[in-house]
């Protein structure tokens, strides 16, 4: 049965797969008579199968995927700004997430900020943009790619996720102290001597990656997975460990 509901929501999510059965569907009809029975049915058929696989597959999938789906901690790893616009917010950004699956296998997923697969129905939540950001999930242990966002936990659900969501915390916390560690005599090296408009120079030099030297390459290195770590720990820390509707501590 899982693996019926899996290969379901597989199409219904991707409404253009239905296309070649409504193109079958539609030829059918050209040849039955007009104002004919089947004619009608064939043609209720098509319009409201591409239509509820366009416009409400998520409201009726979220659901399935909730109940068959296992709980994940994803991380942002790639954020950046697409072509498309979105009249109220703007530009759309489309997000690249991993998560380790039940088997422990790292698995990649996809999205955009303008998508709204989010479980329960209609629960005010924002959409995690920025990389660094921690989010839980449910996915299809049969169609990894398949998952909603969680913006809220059960009690056995919360029982199950914090105390991961505290360890990971806890890693992200040490690794930001030794990367710290690294990256203050490596700074003193770069900036020394430098006036304070030189260095801004330098820091607006190696925000765009050019003409760097192996000690200002790595300098901006570090900091961007400092800046990860940095995001990693506010977004459990803030948004899930203290947050009303996850840990609620």
């Amino acid at each position: 049965m899982e693996e019926i509901i899996s290969t379901l929501i597989f199409i219904l999510n991707r409404w253009w797969l239905a296309l070649p059965l409504a193109l079958l569907l539609g030829g059918l009809i050209t040849f039955l008579p007009s104002f004919s029975f089947f004619r009608l049915l064939l043609g209720i058929i098509v319009v409201f199968g591409l239509f509820f696989s366009s416009v409400f597959s998520s409201f009726f999938l979220t659901p399935l995927i909730n109940h068959y789906g296992k709980l994940a901690i994803a991380e942002v790893v790639k954020s950046e700004t697409t072509m498309m616009i979105q009249e109220e917010y703007g530009n759309i950004s489309a997000m690249t997430a991993q998560y380790v699956d039940e088997q422990g296998i790292t698995q990649t997923i996809t999205y955009r900020d303008d998508s709204r697969p989010v479980y329960p129905l209609f629960s005010r939540y924002y959409i995690p943009t920025k990389k660094g950001d921690i989010f839980v999930i449910k996915y299809l242990p049969k169609q990894q790619k398949e998952f909603i966002f969680l913006a809220e936990l059960t009690d056995a659900e919360r029982q199950a996720i914090c105390p991961v969501l505290k360890g990971k915390l806890s890693d992200y916390q040490a690794q930001k102290t030794a990367l710290d560690g690294e990256l203050a005599p490596l700074r003193i090296k770069v900036y020394q001597g430098l006036t304070a408009e030189e260095s801004d120079k330098l820091t607006r030099k190696m925000r765009r990656g050019e003409d760097l030297t192996a000690d200002e390459q790595h300098l901006m290195v570090l900091n961007e997975k400092f800046a990860t770590l940095d995001r990693n720990i506010q977004s459990i820390q803030n948004d899930l460990i203290q947050g009303d509707r996850f840990c609620r501590e």
